[in-house]
Parts: C-alpha cells; structure tokens; sequence
C-alpha cells in the first residue's frame, strides 16, 4: 500500500521503495522495471549497475541501463552509456532500438544515425 501522507512529489522514500519493490525475483530487471513505475529512475539505474558489474556479458542489462536513462531523460548519460556498451549491443538485435531512442534523446549525435 502506498503511503498516503506523503504530500510531496519527487523520489520516493526508502519506505516506499520497499512498499514497491514487492517479492524480489532475484532478477535485477524485474526490479528496476517496479522502481521505474514509480519514477525511482536513479534507483532503478542502480539496480541495473550492480548487475552489469556481477555479470558483465549480459547485453539485456545494458540495454535496460540505457532504457532507463531515456525513460528518465538522461541524455548525458544516455550518450556516455551508450559509447560504453556500443560493442557489445551492436552484436545483439537491440543497437537498432538504441538507435531510435538515441535519436531522439540526443538528436544531433552521429552515434545514432543509423545511415553510419
């Protein structure tokens, strides 16, 4: 249940982070995807970092990073993330949805063009 008495907008508390965050499937995308909901974008992030750096290889968990960083607006760290993990999602099938998001985040960045 969400608590009812916090009249400012803005992150949520730690109490309500762990309203939220409800069973914890072991599964660090599961979790980041409950704390976007709730706009908690910078602990959803979190998530995801600490899981990129248990399992380095894993290419869902930086294309959930980067997710995240459009979701919540981040076009900054959108592009430096996107520069980092660039290799390793140019071997999967998500670099053409990075691309798209890229596209809009960071409209004037070469990175993103698809033509290149």
């Amino acid at each position: 249940m969400l608590n009812r008495r916090s009249k400012k907008l803005g992150a949520p508390s730690k109490t309500l982070l762990r309203e939220i965050s409800g069973e914890d499937t072991g599964e660090p995308i599961d979790d980041a995807d409950r704390r976007m909901a709730y706009g908690a974008y910078e602990d959803a992030l979190a998530v995801i970092e600490s899981a990129i750096a248990a399992e380095p290889r894993r290419p869902d968990l930086k294309f959930k990073a980067l997710e995240i960083l459009f979701v919540w607006g981040n076009g900054e760290k959108f592009l430096a993330c996107a520069n980092k993990f660039q290799r390793d999602l140019k071997a999967s099938d998500d670099w053409s949805r990075v691309c798209i998001m890229g596209a809009e985040i960071c409209p004037n960045e070469r990175l993103f063009d698809v033509a290149a």
